[in-house]
């Protein structure tokens, strides 16, 4: 079986990413102040595939793991 790569998925969960800009919008989620991608996150995902962008709720779950 081949899969396909969705750029509306998350490379790291496969949920919608809710990209804003691949919806043709010039402000994202993704770009707001508080938010900080890890190096290692970013390694992560491009690892699994560089073209999808990662979900909000696997960037926040990563900034902030559960104890």
């Amino acid at each position: 079986m081949t899969t396909t790569a969705n750029a509306s998925h998350c490379p790291l969960c496969a949920k919608t990413n809710h990209c804003a800009q691949a919806q043709g919008r010039s402000h994202c989620w993704c770009m707001d102040a508080e938010l900080q991608f890890p190096p290692a996150l970013l390694k992560l995902a491009s690892e699994v595939d560089p073209r999808r962008c990662i979900c909000e709720s696997c960037a926040r779950r990563y900034a902030n793991p559960a104890p």
